[in-house]
């Protein structure tokens, strides 16, 4: 039926448009919280894109059900604004039609949500932990801050950085920790 169609494709713009602002907001927080964490160190600053992608799916999960329904609220208040709905029951279609192309797009973002949750959420769960464990295992200097003391994880080493210009270090200081012997500090003016 082509009021079907008509109230289907409606509703979908809303549902897209909604969508694309709440994903905007959602991928605002989750930058700032990834960008929180690379400043403080905890995890390179290379990796905050690709983080960033792989949260996605995640974000979606909420998103996909919550736009539906604020793109069907929107639509069929601004129907029943411009006298549309009355119009169509007035001419004998009724809420039937509604109803039917409600539906129609509740089920195409329930196929959606389904394969967001069956599949891409495990997905990037998995390559957003392998990438947080490759960047443990595999620590690399862009994880060092200038003018931050960082403490290595089995806590016995202290390093500090006065400045990093390029791959010249200047001001560095490396001080060893044994639990059982007094501090040894080594210093250098840069290198």
């Amino acid at each position: 039926m082509i009021i079907i169609r008509y109230l289907a494709r409606e509703t979908l713009k809303s549902q897209i448009a909604i969508l694309f602002i709440l994903m905007l907001i959602f991928f605002s927080q989750k930058l700032v919280e990834i960008l929180g964490a690379a400043v403080e160190g905890n995890i390179p600053t290379n990796l905050v894109v690709s983080l960033l992608w792989l949260g996605i799916p995640e974000m979606a999960q909420l998103i996909l059900p919550l736009s539906l329904f604020l793109g069907l609220l929107m639509t069929y208040s601004k129907l029943y604004v411009e006298s549309e709905i009355t119009v169509m029951n007035a001419c004998g279609i009724g809420k039937k039609a509604l109803v039917q192309a409600a539906l129609l797009l509740s089920l195409l973002t329930s196929v959606l949500a389904a394969g967001n949750v069956v599949w891409l959420i495990p997905w990037s769960s998995v390559h957003q932990e392998q990438v947080l464990e490759d960047a443990k295992a595999n620590p690399s200097l862009a994880a060092l801050m200038e003018g931050q003391f960082k403490m290595s994880s089995d806590r016995n080493m202290v390093l500090y950085l006065g400045s990093v210009k390029g791959n010249q270090f200047q001001d560095v200081f490396l001080g060893s920790i044994a639990s059982n012997a007094k501090p040894t500090p080594i210093c250098c003016g840069g290198g």
